[in-house]
Protein backbone atom coordinates (compact mmCIF):
# COMPACT_ATOMS: atom_id res chain seq x y z
CA UNK A 1 0.00 0.00 0.00
CA UNK A 2 2.70 2.13 0.97
CA UNK A 3 4.72 1.69 -2.28
CA UNK A 4 1.62 2.82 -4.30
CA UNK A 5 0.96 5.90 -2.40
CA UNK A 6 4.42 6.61 -2.84
CA UNK A 7 4.26 5.67 -6.60
CA UNK A 8 1.13 8.11 -7.10
CA UNK A 9 2.37 10.73 -5.25
CA UNK A 10 5.63 10.57 -7.43
CA UNK A 11 3.55 10.65 -10.09
CA UNK A 12 1.39 13.57 -9.41
CA UNK A 13 4.22 15.97 -7.95
CA UNK A 14 6.48 15.16 -11.47
CA UNK A 15 3.26 15.58 -13.65
CA UNK A 16 2.70 18.93 -11.87
CA UNK A 17 6.10 19.81 -12.22
CA UNK A 18 6.27 19.43 -16.01
CA UNK A 19 3.35 22.39 -16.46
CA UNK A 20 4.60 25.73 -17.73
CA UNK A 21 2.52 27.54 -15.43
CA UNK A 22 4.41 26.18 -12.13
CA UNK A 23 7.40 27.85 -13.46
CA UNK A 24 8.79 30.42 -11.14
CA UNK A 25 7.89 33.84 -12.52
CA UNK A 26 11.12 36.00 -13.30
CA UNK A 27 11.11 39.62 -11.77
CA UNK A 28 7.45 40.42 -12.79
CA UNK A 29 6.47 43.50 -11.54
CA UNK A 30 4.15 43.94 -8.58
CA UNK A 31 0.43 44.61 -9.73
CA UNK A 32 -0.39 46.12 -6.44
CA UNK A 33 -1.03 49.91 -7.33
CA UNK A 34 2.19 51.22 -6.46
CA UNK A 35 5.69 51.18 -7.88
CA UNK A 36 7.88 51.21 -5.28
CA UNK A 37 8.06 53.12 -1.56
CA UNK A 38 10.53 56.05 -0.96
CA UNK A 39 12.38 55.22 2.36
CA UNK A 40 15.02 56.96 4.40
CA UNK A 41 16.49 54.69 6.57
CA UNK A 42 18.77 55.59 9.21
CA UNK A 43 21.29 53.58 11.92
CA UNK A 44 24.09 51.82 12.77
CA UNK A 45 26.15 48.95 10.95
CA UNK A 46 24.25 46.60 12.67
CA UNK A 47 21.52 48.29 11.28
CA UNK A 48 22.80 48.36 7.45
CA UNK A 49 22.36 44.67 6.38
CA UNK A 50 18.50 44.94 7.21
CA UNK A 51 18.42 48.18 5.31
CA UNK A 52 20.32 47.10 2.13
CA UNK A 53 18.43 43.84 1.63
CA UNK A 54 15.15 45.98 1.86
CA UNK A 55 15.90 47.29 -1.41
CA UNK A 56 17.25 44.00 -2.52
CA UNK A 57 13.62 42.83 -1.63
CA UNK A 58 11.91 44.92 -2.95
CA UNK A 59 13.70 44.49 -6.48
CA UNK A 60 12.94 40.81 -6.28
CA UNK A 61 9.38 41.26 -5.53
CA UNK A 62 9.18 43.35 -9.06
CA UNK A 63 8.91 46.80 -7.95
CA UNK A 64 9.82 49.60 -9.74
CA UNK A 65 10.86 52.84 -8.90
CA UNK A 66 11.83 51.88 -5.78
CA UNK A 67 14.40 53.52 -3.68
CA UNK A 68 15.74 54.36 -0.31
CA UNK A 69 18.02 57.00 1.13
CA UNK A 70 20.24 55.02 3.37
CA UNK A 71 22.42 57.07 6.43
CA UNK A 72 24.52 54.67 8.54
CA UNK A 73 27.22 56.33 11.10
CA UNK A 74 28.80 53.21 12.81
CA UNK A 75 28.16 52.49 17.08
CA UNK A 76 26.46 55.00 19.18
CA UNK A 77 26.73 57.74 16.47
CA UNK A 78 23.92 55.41 14.38
CA UNK A 79 21.16 56.37 17.22
CA UNK A 80 18.46 58.17 16.15
CA UNK A 81 19.18 60.89 19.35
CA UNK A 82 22.77 61.21 18.30
CA UNK A 83 21.98 61.76 14.12
CA UNK A 84 19.75 64.71 15.92
CA UNK A 85 21.91 65.82 18.27
CA UNK A 86 25.20 66.06 15.37
CA UNK A 87 23.35 69.13 13.56
CA UNK A 88 25.85 70.33 11.88
CA UNK A 89 27.28 67.02 10.25
CA UNK A 90 26.63 65.61 6.43
CA UNK A 91 24.37 62.85 7.85
CA UNK A 92 21.84 65.30 9.39
CA UNK A 93 21.22 67.36 6.86
CA UNK A 94 20.95 64.31 4.35
CA UNK A 95 18.15 63.14 6.96
CA UNK A 96 16.49 66.38 7.16
CA UNK A 97 16.80 67.12 3.38
CA UNK A 98 15.15 64.08 2.51
CA UNK A 99 12.39 64.54 4.85
CA UNK A 100 11.76 67.94 3.83
CA UNK A 101 11.30 66.86 0.20
CA UNK A 102 8.76 65.04 1.34
CA UNK A 103 6.78 61.88 -0.39
CA UNK A 104 8.57 59.45 2.19
CA UNK A 105 6.55 56.60 2.73
CA UNK A 106 8.67 54.68 5.16
CA UNK A 107 11.40 55.74 7.59
CA UNK A 108 12.96 53.27 9.67
CA UNK A 109 15.60 53.68 12.52
CA UNK A 110 17.91 51.56 14.46
CA UNK A 111 17.19 50.72 18.10
CA UNK A 112 18.94 52.13 20.74
CA UNK A 113 18.99 54.95 23.03
CA UNK A 114 20.02 57.76 25.70
CA UNK A 115 20.01 56.49 28.71
CA UNK A 116 18.30 58.99 30.63
CA UNK A 117 15.46 59.45 27.74
CA UNK A 118 14.81 56.11 25.93
CA UNK A 119 12.40 58.00 23.26
CA UNK A 120 13.75 61.56 22.96
CA UNK A 121 15.71 60.81 19.55
CA UNK A 122 13.19 58.73 18.28
CA UNK A 123 10.23 61.16 18.99
CA UNK A 124 12.32 64.05 17.52
CA UNK A 125 12.88 62.35 14.54
CA UNK A 126 8.90 61.43 14.19
CA UNK A 127 8.07 64.76 14.36
CA UNK A 128 9.84 66.14 12.15
CA UNK A 129 9.13 63.27 9.35
CA UNK A 130 5.14 64.17 9.88
CA UNK A 131 5.59 68.09 8.56
CA UNK A 132 6.30 67.40 5.53
CA UNK A 133 5.22 63.31 5.58
CA UNK A 134 2.24 63.03 6.84
CA UNK A 135 1.33 59.78 6.02
CA UNK A 136 4.48 58.12 6.33
CA UNK A 137 4.83 54.57 8.09
CA UNK A 138 7.82 54.40 11.23
CA UNK A 139 9.36 52.03 12.21
CA UNK A 140 12.06 51.10 14.67
CA UNK A 141 14.17 47.87 14.40
CA UNK A 142 14.49 45.31 16.93
CA UNK A 143 17.58 45.33 18.41
CA UNK A 144 20.36 42.90 16.65
CA UNK A 145 22.48 40.44 18.53
CA UNK A 146 25.65 42.00 19.68
CA UNK A 147 28.43 40.73 17.05
CA UNK A 148 26.43 37.30 16.29
CA UNK A 149 29.23 36.37 13.96
CA UNK A 150 31.16 34.44 16.66
CA UNK A 151 34.74 33.97 16.38
CA UNK A 152 37.54 31.29 16.43
CA UNK A 153 38.36 32.08 19.70
CA UNK A 154 34.51 30.93 20.48
CA UNK A 155 34.76 33.98 23.14
CA UNK A 156 31.18 35.43 21.10
CA UNK A 157 28.32 32.59 20.32
CA UNK A 158 27.01 32.37 16.90
CA UNK A 159 23.57 33.45 15.93
CA UNK A 160 22.22 29.76 16.29
CA UNK A 161 23.86 29.56 19.58
CA UNK A 162 22.00 33.08 20.80
CA UNK A 163 18.87 31.95 19.24
CA UNK A 164 18.65 28.84 21.46
CA UNK A 165 20.08 31.01 24.62
CA UNK A 166 17.18 33.75 23.71
CA UNK A 167 14.42 30.55 23.58
CA UNK A 168 14.01 30.21 19.91
CA UNK A 169 14.84 27.48 18.00
CA UNK A 170 16.40 29.20 15.35
CA UNK A 171 17.20 33.10 14.20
Amino acid sequence: MKNIFLLTFLFLAFTACKKEENLPATNVPVDNGTEGYRMLLMGNSFFRPYAENLDVMAIDAGFVDHNSTIVIRGGENGRAINFWNDSTSIEHSLIKSTLDEGGIDYLGMTSGHDTINRVEGFQFWIDYALQNNPNITIFISLAPFDFPAGDPNGTRPDWHTLALENGFISI
